[in-house]
């Protein structure tokens, strides 16, 4: 895996090394562990494994064999509740999971909402890995490289400088509705996003120009546009 040729399901590929890659193991000594996917993780990262760094197994037992692999950027209770629904016992994490940088849970033991969580991942037998220096630690970064992508930003890029990017003059509010990555629903959220003259314009159009409505684009609308406004 060359470090220049990363798309941002690569750490999702990464982890599917582990499942796909395992057949001969899996053969003789049973199905594969969370602990072994993370070894195949550590071996195709691409960077050297640092002993210091809080890309750690941060609750769960490693050893529990995998039933499929979720990854986000972070193992918020909601995203634990949506992986164990869908049979996915391993989340692989770029963020805390426990609302700090090292996961330090010493004065958190007392806590309803960390005893609340524990007891969901214990009861589900949820295994949370945490993949966050060496992820970064890729060249170029890819956490960055993913996000620029998405943003479709790469025709932008300043001098070949990951960090800087020039862009055509536009508006604040141009950039935050027309950035690919914005979810219409987000969009829909903010005011200035939502096409308010297209839509009246939309219903003038259904009321008075009875026989040239394509009714197949009136379907496209209630099916697909219209649910991510609501």
């Amino acid at each position: 895996m060359h470090p220049n040729t990363i798309t941002r399901r690569e750490l999702a590929a990464l982890a599917g090394v582990a499942l796909a890659g395992g057949a001969a193991a899996q053969a003789q000594s049973g199905a594969l562990t969370a602990r072994q996917a993370i070894e195949r993780i550590q071996k195709n990262v691409g960077v050297p494994w640092s002993k210091q760094t809080v890309d750690t197994f941060k609750a769960g037992d490693p050893d529990t064999p995998v039933a499929g692999i979720a990854t986000s950027f972070m193992a918020t209770l909601d995203v634990l509740q949506r992986a164990a629904a869908a049979g996915k016992n391993l989340i692989v994490t770029h963020e805390p999971t426990f609302w700090s940088h090292q996961d330090e849970t010493k004065e958190l033991v007392n806590d309803p909402i960390y005893k609340f969580k524990q007891a969901f991942i214990a009861q589900h037998k949820l295994v949370v890995w945490r993949f966050h220096d060496h992820w970064h630690a890729r060249q170029p970064d890819a956490v960055m490289t993913g996000l620029v992508q998405l943003l479709g930003w790469d025709k932008y890029q300043a001098g070949g400088d990951q960090h800087f990017y020039t862009l055509p003059e536009t508006t604040l509010g141009e950039l935050v509705c027309t950035s690919r990555p914005t979810p219409r629903r987000l969009q829909a959220s903010i005011t200035f996003c939502v096409p308010w003259k297209l839509i009246a314009g939309t219903r003038d159009k259904l009321i008075h120009f009875y026989e040239g409505v394509d009714l197949e684009e009136v379907w496209k609308m209630v099916t697909s546009d219209l649910p991510e406004l609501i």
